[in-house]
């Protein structure tokens, strides 16, 4: 019988269904197939989405956000305390979802530093080295998302371990690319904040105020927008 320690949430599992892919987890455990499969169908969820894929993420998993907001699901924070699955699915929440459900409003950022927080966590547990690179990358996305130099430059440390184990066979082929990918991304949220502490095009959303070379460098695009 699986411990109470080791269940996988129901909800924890609907988020990790969705993100990545129906096959992402056997039972509470990471199944066979994700640790063989690159899910590339996932990938236009991803990286492209859109108005339709933010209602739906909404209608799914808007009250998992509000309930992760609001600590009732803070029982996933420890992943030495409960499966790290849950915790992983309250990083994707808080750090992803949180962005399609809020988006252009303050609360896409509310969360930021609670997923950071679980998210170090993650990076911190050997069990998790162990999971598909699919999983492992959400792990350090709060990392990107920080305005922190110091999270920016262990985001950097983060991704090119994963892309040296990928490049050196662990996981499927389409891991590597798929790593310096996301390690180029990386970079350039670094240089953004190593140039401007902070990400300029959230200053909007946050009533905070631009520089005049801040708004500058939106306006003829030097300045990055994430």
């Amino acid at each position: 019988m699986v411990s109470a320690k080791q269940q996988l949430d129901p909800r924890a599992a609907a988020v990790l269904k969705f993100w990545l892919g129906d096959q992402a987890v056997d039972g509470d455990n990471v199944s066979a197939a994700a640790l063989a499969q690159w899910p590339a169908e996932r990938e236009k969820l991803w990286w492209r989405g859109g108005p339709d894929l933010d209602a739906e993420i909404k209608a799914k998993f808007g009250r998992d956000l509000e309930a992760v907001a609001a600590g009732e699901l803070d029982g996933w924070e420890d992943p030495t305390g409960t499966n790290p699955l849950n915790t992983l699915a309250g990083v994707i929440l808080m750090d992803q979802f949180s962005r399609n459900v809020y988006r252009g409003t303050p609360g896409a950022f509310a969360l930021d530093p609670k997923a950071l927080s679980w998210a170090q966590r993650l990076a911190a547990l050997e069990e998790a080295r162990a999971w598909p690179h699919s999983f492992r990358i959400w792990i350090f996305m709060p990392f990107e998302h920080s305005e922190s130099l110091e999270m920016q430059e262990r985001c950097i440390a983060l991704f090119e371990e994963e892309v040296a184990r990928a490049e050196g066979g662990d996981g499927p082929p389409e891991a590597a690319g798929a790593a310096r990918s996301v390690l180029g991304y990386a970079h350039a949220h670094l240089a953004v904040i190593k140039a401007w502490g902070r990400f300029p095009h959230r200053n909007a959303i946050l009533g905070r105020e631009s520089t005049p070379e801040e708004i500058a460098g939106m306006a003829d695009g030097s300045i990055r927008k994430f």
